[in-house]
C-alpha cells in the first residue's frame, strides 16, 4: 500500500512539474511552521465518538508553480513526513501525505481537500495506518504561524 501510495505521489509530482508552462517557472524554497486543530472519526469503530488532536509541523516547502512539495516534522506527534499540493481551482486544492513515526512503529497515509483563507486552510482528510486497515476522517485547519522564503 505505501509503495503504490509513495509511486503515485513520485507520478503525479512529475507529471505536474514536467507541464511546460510549470518547467519554465523557477523553483522556490520557504521554511515554516503551522499550527493544525483537527477532529476526527473512527470510521471502524463509531462508538468511540469524535476525537480531537493539535499537532504543530516545522515545514521545508519546494514549490515551483502552482505546485508544492513539503517535508514536515510533527513536534506533538513525533513524526516526519512528506506531503504534495496541488490546487484545483480558486481557493480549493488536494493534497496526498505520507507520514512515519520517529519513535513510535506507525505509518499513515491520507488524501485530503482544502479551502484556502489568505495563507490559512481549512482541511477535510481521508487516511489509513498502513500496516492495518484503520481508516478515519478528519477536519482541522492548517493556521501559518511563520513562513520566510529562503
Amino acid at each position: 500500500m505505501k509503495k503504490i501510495f509513495f509511486l503515485l505521489i513520485l507520478l503525479i509530482t512529475f507529471v505536474s512539474f514536467s507541464q511546460e508552462e510549470e518547467s519554465l517557472k523557477k523553483w522556490s524554497v520557504s521554511t515554516g511552521i503551522i499550527f493544525a486543530p483537527q477532529g476526527g472519526l473512527d470510521l471502524k469503530n463509531f462508538d468511540q465518538g469524535f476525537t480531537n488532536q493539535t499537532n504543530l509541523f516545522v515545514t521545508l516547502n519546494f514549490s515551483k508553480g502552482k505546485s508544492t512539495f513539503s517535508s514536515f516534522y510533527s513536534l506533538f506527534a513525533n513524526s516526519v513526513g512528506v506531503v504534495y499540493i496541488e490546487p484545483i481551482k480558486d481557493n480549493f486544492g488536494w493534497y496526498g501525505v505520507a507520514l512515519k513515526g520517529v519513535i513510535e512503529d506507525f505509518n499513515y497515509v491520507g488524501v485530503g481537500g482544502t479551502y484556502s483563507i489568505g495563507n490559512n486552510s481549512a482541511f477535510i482528510e481521508f487516511g489509513s495506518s498502513v500496516t492495518s486497515w484503520n481508516p478515519g476522517i478528519y477536519i482541522g485547519a492548517f493556521v501559518s504561524i511563520f513562513n520566510k522564503k529562503l
